[in-house]
């Protein structure tokens, strides 16, 4: 699996190892995108010691591995960044608090190149995360009226 081979690259190159909390916690993420820590201990159960699990993901969020998303000023969603997911922009519904990814729209490239000019720098990275209501939640405040 070559993510993990990133992985265990990324942790050697700082001194870290791959144990076999921290390959479960990242394979975690590999199968749910999006997930809160209240989420990550209820999926890992018993398996890994609560303060491990803390641990590894201070340690991956500090080596860039991991990445919060912001639902409201205090709680956010953890997801694998770049090279270990692939890369993808983000919708997230403002009352149910789901997360919908999708692929790049086509104007974004040009815009990006646009404001690099503008700023005279260069863009090496950027993330786009749409905020508003999903059709599920939007249907239901109208059926409410």
């Amino acid at each position: 699996m070559q993510s993990l081979t990133l992985l265990e690259t990324r942790l050697v190159d700082h001194g870290q190892s791959l144990t076999h909390a921290r390959k479960l916690i990242f394979l975690l993420f590999t199968n749910q995108p999006y997930i809160s820590v209240d989420q990550v201990l209820s999926l890992i159960g018993t398996n890994v010691n609560r303060a491990t699990i803390y641990r590894t993901i201070a340690l991956f969020e500090g080596l860039d591995i991991l990445s919060r998303l912001y639902v409201t000023r205090d709680t956010y969603l953890l997801s694998l960044r770049e090279p270990f997911a692939s890369h993808h922009h983000v919708f997230l519904c403002t009352h149910c608090f789901e997360v919908t990814t999708f692929s790049e729209p086509a104007f974004l490239p040009d815009a990006l190149s646009a404001a690099s000019k503008k700023i005279e720098g260069s863009v090496y990275s950027h993330e786009l995360v749409l905020r508003g209501v999903c059709a599920r939640c939007h249907t239901g405040a109208q059926t409410k009226t």
